[in-house]
């Protein structure tokens, strides 16, 4: 029954019908649960309700409604900690790492400290270099998606120093994500979401520079 709850809901949320996707998606989530509470030492019952609390969270996300969204992503982390700590997967640690960077996205659009943002997205990165530097070298696909995975957090974490005008620090972050966007472009220039990201580093990189230069003559000035 949640198999099939979930499916509805994969079906109605891929049509963009996310308000209707919303009560298979809890349905699915409640029967998890359910069994959840009978084998709580199992890690497929743990997995289930993780996906079925993402899929919540993207969904009312997706529908703006990001102080929930930003709840169920906070009840998924605890879960998906401690199946890292008890079950090598890799992409179970790559979910992991992309339920850091939505809590970090949903805490900076909610105001949340500033500090707590950073953390998650800084957690996320630690989780992807680790992911790409243990990768199968064979296995392009995946190496590339964390790779792109990486960048985005990185400018997660170089938006984040700007704001508080840590401009070395920002810029090293930035300059991070430059070089992995750049390894991605040698890999396929035709990708346009990679020369996206590449033209978005580049912009942030310049909007940076001129606060920075900004800041500094009107240092100049005041002196």
């Amino acid at each position: 029954l949640a198999s099939s709850e979930n499916k509805v809901g994969n079906m109605l949320a891929s049509l963009a019908r996310h308000e209707e996707a919303l009560k298979p998606y809890r349905s699915a989530l409640m029967a998890r649960q359910q069994v959840l509470a009978l084998t709580p030492d199992l890690s497929r019952p743990k997995r289930d309700v993780v996906v079925s609390l993402i899929n919540l969270a993207a969904a009312r996300t997706t529908l703006e409604q990001y102080a929930d969204a930003l709840e169920l992503y906070r009840q998924a982390l605890p879960l998906q900690l401690s199946l890292q700590a008890t079950t090598a997967n890799a992409d179970w640690d790559a979910d992991l790492a992309n339920t850091y960077n939505r809590i970090g996205e949903l805490s900076n659009l909610l105001k949340q400290p500033a500090s707590e943002v950073m953390a998650s997205h800084v957690a996320a990165r630690t989780l992807l270099s680790a992911l790409l530097a243990s990768a199968d070298k064979a296995d392009t696909a995946t190496i590339t998606a964390r790779q792109r995975d990486l960048v985005m957090t990185q400018q997660f974490i170089g938006d984040l120093h700007r704001k508080q005008n840590q401009y070395t620090d920002a810029l090293a972050s930035y300059q991070a994500a430059l070089a992995i966007a750049r390894k991605l472009i040698e890999q396929d220039a035709s990708v346009n979401l990679w020369q996206h990201d590449l033209a978005n580093t580049w912009s942030r990189m310049a909007e940076l520079q001129k606060l920075h230069e900004g800041r500094a003559s009107y240092q100049v000035s005041n002196e």
